[in-house]
């Protein structure tokens, strides 16, 4: 569902006209404390620079190995994600926001709304001044956020450019570029489908091995995109993806 609340919370900020905003938590994992006992032993090379670095770790360091207690929620666990969203929605909430009960990953207080993806969050809000208010609330448990006000920026591989009368256009012109430009080319139509796509030749010969690798991968990044931004395309990939073996 958290598609469909993203898609949402701009359907409101377009019709409300109200301002949007991203920010990005760097190093976000490492924020959240472990809630059980763990230890990684680092290989040769990783604790002959932790040594370095830290010469009173010598003493214990046996067979060249060094053995370590976590305390954070490392990049690579398993649990890690889900330490990160634990702190990040205790740190929401004592802010005052509340839970959306049908997405979890959506926040509310009053008119302000906060869509959570990882270390990922867009807001969406009546005025900057609640934006400005949550940025510095954010930088003082977690200090390093980036943010972007502009009209257009980019969240989670689509850009968003808000228009002057408050309309917000998505779109994803370096993902489409990339899928034009594969190793199979692209042709231009004046229309999303015609009825040559639905012609079966029962005589064609099957895709090798590597073309058939191929065409699923496209037929799979049209599915993301058109799902997100090309709903005209919708029609078309659906009766791609059933020709994907």
């Amino acid at each position: 569902m958290f598609l469909e609340a993203i898609m949402a919370a701009l359907k409101i900020a377009a019709i409300s006209r109200r301002n949007i905003a991203k920010f990005d938590i760097k190093g976000a994992y490492l924020n959240a404390d472990q809630d059980e006992e763990l230890y990684l032993e680092l290989d040769s090379t990783i604790t002959r620079l932790a040594v370095e670095r830290f010469p009173e770790l010598t003493e214990f360091v046996g067979d060249e190995k060094l053995t370590v207690r976590l305390d954070k929620a490392l990049y690579g666990l398993i649990q890690c994600s889900r330490l990160w969203y634990v702190d990040i929605s205790s740190c929401l909430k004592k802010m005052g926001f509340k839970q959306n009960p049908y997405d979890e990953y959506v926040f509310v207080k009053g008119n302000v709304i906060v869509s959570l993806y990882v270390d990922d969050l867009l807001i969406i809000s009546p005025g900057l001044k609640e934006i400005h208010w949550l940025e510095s609330e954010l930088k003082l448990k977690y200090h390093e956020v980036e943010s972007a006000y502009i009209k257009k920026f980019t969240y989670l591989g689509v850009l968003l450019d808000q228009q002057e009368d408050g309309s917000i256009h998505l779109s994803m012109p370096q993902y489409l570029e990339d899928i034009v430009s594969s190793e199979y080319g692209a042709r231009e139509y004046s229309m999303p489908v015609d009825k040559h796509l639905f012609i079966e030749k029962l005589t064609a010969e099957k895709l090798q091995p590597a073309q058939t690798k191929s065409f699923h991968s496209i037929v799979m990044k049209l599915m993301y995109m058109s799902r997100r931004v090309r709903g005209d395309i919708l029609l078309s990939v659906l009766y791609l993806s059933t020709k994907v073996q």
